[in-house]
């Protein structure tokens, strides 16, 4: 849907709601505004990781390969532990499985970043855990669309510096297109389903 278009205007069945996926920037500006907690409509997920770091070192919405930068470190945690092990082809390679530590990225201002866990947490921090959630969910690894940025994830360098200690750096941006992705329901009878996927090795007992 175009930005600049009137929700209600696109409206041609009785939809029960309708949610555009909005950005980093107003969060930013209600931190800059004074802010201590912000509570947003939806939202990518990057962007509650990307929001801070603009209010934090004053980046520009025009700083593409910042927000680039800053929006590949959003996406490494937005999924929680799935980046510190949890979601791991080899899952049987990750340590004390059960006691698995959230991932923590310290960002620099230039964009620089290292993806850690806390210390006597279980889990994995390596090239593998990060490089595989990296490639989750973003269809165009060179053109990641997102509201303030459209990412380029192709030249990515990620390099293990220490113990469940990875830098990640190299995503670059382009400006982002002049739509919003938008999610939709609407009435249409009912259905339910459940499924828990196991995928990796060992796909049997980790389903035990």
């Amino acid at each position: 849907i175009n930005k600049d278009v009137n929700l209600p205007e696109v409206v041609g069945i009785p939809y029960n709601t309708m949610n555009c996926y909005l950005g980093a920037e107003p969060i930013a500006k209600a931190l800059d505004n004074g802010a201590d907690i912000v509570i947003t409509g939806r939202c990518v997920d990057s962007a509650l990781v990307l929001g801070p770091l603009i209010h934090k070192f004053g980046w520009n919405m025009n700083e593409f390969d910042k927000l680039s930068q800053g929006s590949l470190a959003g996406h490494l945690v937005e999924c929680g532990a799935q980046c510190s092990g949890g979601n791991f082809t080899d899952w049987h390679q990750v340590p004390d499985y059960s006691n698995i530590g959230f991932p923590i990225v310290d960002v620099q201002s230039d964009g620089l970043f290292k993806v850690t866990k806390p210390v006597n947490t279980g889990g994995l921090v390596s090239f593998g855990t990060v490089a595989e959630q990296m490639l989750y969910e973003i269809g165009d690894s060179q053109c990641y669309a997102l509201p303030d940025v459209n990412c380029d994830f192709s030249n990515v360098s990620i390099k293990e510096v220490g113990e469940n200690e990875v830098e990640v750096s190299g995503a670059v941006g382009k400006p982002p297109s002049l739509t919003y992705k938008v999610s939709a329901t609407y009435i249409d009878g009912y259905k339910a389903t459940s499924m828990a996927p196991m995928i990796g090795p060992k796909a049997a007992r980790r389903g035990t």
